[in-house]
């Protein structure tokens, strides 16, 4: 009992250390899957860890240098029916995160075939994003207010729907258009469209970095999403 509570608190620690993002209410779907099949792995492989350096820990302990492994404790070292159950439980766990996932993972890649209240072009180039709303005169702006240095929002309403055309200038490299906070990451390439369509986005202010390295400036390369109530 002492074992397991010390354990427990090492595994409560670990967990309060990484900073394991919480599913709130106000999480889009996007997130809500993704955050739960990254709490489900964590645990996992949480457990596994332990598992594995506890067992060796035993085995070191029982097993010397000047200690033999009796023949009968070698026959022992097989179970066909705690293999058969650890790869049913392994499949059984593979086949539940495939299912979660494919429903958000669908909606994600299929988002060129829907149609919005609004579409918006996102465009990368190095190191800003420009934003224009299609079908709109004079709507380009840019990320960046040079003359202010300061962001200049995309604002977005909770009551309408968008789609986001995402690409990069021509004779550019490839970006990618990350707003962790909404759950989602599209690669930026040039002369290519990839499409992301976002609902029901709850109020508040969202980063937007780029994750795939693009040069030097590419750690100052910043976006800022604004969602107000319609």
């Amino acid at each position: 009992m002492k074992h397991t509570k010390r354990i427990c608190s090492i595994f409560s620690g670990f967990i309060s250390l990484v900073g394991v993002p919480s599913v709130s209410a106000e999480s889009n779907r996007y997130r809500e899957t993704f955050d739960q099949i990254f709490m489900i792995q964590l645990v996992l492989s949480v457990i596994i860890l332990l598992g594995v350096i506890i067992l060796g820990i035993l085995l070191l302990r029982k097993y010397t240098a000047n200690q033999k492994i009796s023949p009968k404790e070698v026959k022992g070292l097989h179970n066909l029916k705690l293999e058969i159950a650890w790869t049913l439980v392994a499949t059984l766990i593979v086949i539940y995160l495939f299912a979660i996932s494919m429903g958000p993972t669908e909606d994600f890649a299929s988002a060129n075939n829907r149609t919005g209240d609004v579409t918006i072009i996102v465009t990368a180039q190095r190191f800003s994003w420009n934003f224009e709303f299609e079908g709109v005169a004079n709507s380009s702006f840019n990320s960046y207010n040079t003359s202010s240095g300061q962001l200049n929002p995309l604002v977005l309403y909770n009551n309408q729907s968008y789609i986001l055309k995402v690409t990069a200038l021509e004779g550019d490299v490839i970006h990618s258009f990350f707003v962790p906070e909404l759950g989602f990451k599209v690669d930026a390439v040039p002369g290519h469209f990839n499409y992301v369509f976002l609902d029901d986005l709850p109020v508040g202010n969202y980063s937007v970095t780029c994750a795939e390295f693009c040069g030097a400036g590419h750690y100052n390369m910043p976006a800022l999403i604004m969602v107000l109530e319609g």
